[in-house]
């Protein structure tokens, strides 16, 4: 009779923890995003970096130094539009526009913002260009 030989495991190559590679997803959106910003519009936004990610309980735009802004980024495979829009603006406390910035996995990135804070920005640029960039003027 044949001997029975136990079967070695195959090596597996380690692996990261549960949930990293999202979060280097996210992180990558994040600069992204302040990065397009502060090229964009140095003038307004030279500040323009990733957000705090502290777990204190205190809520943190995920771009932050973009004035009258507070931006969420969701990069993901398929990101529930009208979910993140509820999530940005619970989080956005104090006085400034919620927005979120969305870049579903192979497709461009698109902005999701309501209606009336989109119209509020369109004052407000209106308003700049008009009066020849003076600061003073409707509160964006």
């Amino acid at each position: 009779m044949a001997a029975v030989r136990k079967k070695t495991p195959a090596k597996r190559k380690p692996t990261r923890a549960h949930g990293t590679r999202s979060r280097e997803k996210g992180k990558e959106g994040e600069r992204v995003v302040a990065n397009r910003f502060r090229d964009r519009w140095p003038e307004y936004c030279k500040h323009a970096r990733r957000g705090l990610q502290d777990r204190d309980g205190i809520e943190h735009a995920d771009v932050e130094g973009v004035p009258g802004l507070f931006i969420e980024v969701k990069k993901q495979k398929k990101a529930n539009v009208r979910a993140a829009l509820e999530q940005v603006k619970e989080a956005c406390k104090d006085g400034r526009r919620p927005m979120v910035v969305i870049k579903d996995d192979k497709k461009p990135p698109f902005v999701v913002l309501t209606q009336d804070d989109f119209m509020a920005i369109l004052d407000w640029h209106s308003w700049k260009r008009i009066n020849d960039g003076s600061n003073e003027g409707p509160k964006l």
